[in-house]
């Protein structure tokens, strides 16, 4: 282990057998508790555009990134596509008065703290709208991360593994070393088509079983066990 100037201690990560350079975190049930904010959002929308949802609407099996309001809006629903567009617009204003109350996971910066002082890399890839990273940025803690990659920047949006590639890209970090963490099946299969190491949390809406359909590298309760999965002290900057 080696220190840099800055007091970064420079300590070679190793997980199942690959060195890590660096972890890309999903942001959504993954580094912040908003999936009751989206659940607001998503009946407060319903409510405002008069789309009659099932009031025992099993959302957890909508869980992934893309096309969420055509898979809700019914295929023979009148004015389909009217409705999506207006589904979505609303839905995007929802979230945004939704997600001032969110909170990030307890004892996020500690951990990203930690990771940061190995010498690791972090970045963020989000299908959300850049209104999802408010709890973070109010925090503070924005400035632990090397690269973003929300909806808005126009990649295709998970199980593709585009935004992940882009994100390492931004990095410098190749897929073979690195690791991607997120909450949804979508997050697994994007890190694994991107060539990454994967960890599923159970801390957004999807059950381990839906996970474990991805075969990810370790499911996890939570972001808050990842430092001693990798084997790093808490108090490594101490």
């Amino acid at each position: 282990m080696s220190q840099s100037a800055s007091g970064t201690d420079h300590r070679e990560v190793v997980w199942l057998g690959r060195r890590l350079e660096g972890i890309v975190f999903d942001v959504d049930g993954t580094l912040t508790d908003s999936i009751s904010a989206y659940l607001e959002a998503f009946w407060k929308t319903c409510k405002k555009v008069d789309l009659k949802v099932p009031e025992d609407f099993n959302i957890h099996s909508m869980t992934g990134n893309s096309g969420f309001w055509e898979r809700v809006v019914p295929a023979d629903y009148p004015g389909r596509n009217e409705k999506i567009i207006q589904c979505q617009e609303v839905g995007k204003e929802m979230f945004c008065n939704a997600v001032v109350s969110v909170q990030t996971f307890p004892g996020l910066m500690e951990i990203l703290s930690c990771l940061r002082q190995t010498g690791l890399k972090l970045g963020i890839l989000t299908a959300s709208i850049r209104a999802a990273l408010l709890p973070l940025e109010n925090q503070g803690l924005l400035g632990y991360f090397d690269a973003v990659v929300s909806r808005e920047d126009g990649h295709k949006l998970k199980p593709a593994p585009d935004g992940m590639l882009a994100c390492l890209e931004m990095m410098h970090v190749d897929p073979v070393h690195a690791l991607s963490i997120g909450d949804s099946p979508m997050d697994v299969r994007a890190g694994k088509e991107a060539g990454t190491l994967t960890i599923g949390v159970l801390t957004g809406l999807a059950d381990r079983a839906q996970l474990e359909v991805e075969s990810p590298s370790l499911i996890i309760g939570g972001v808050g066990e990842l430092t001693t999965v990798l084997g790093l002290p808490r108090n490594i900057a101490q």
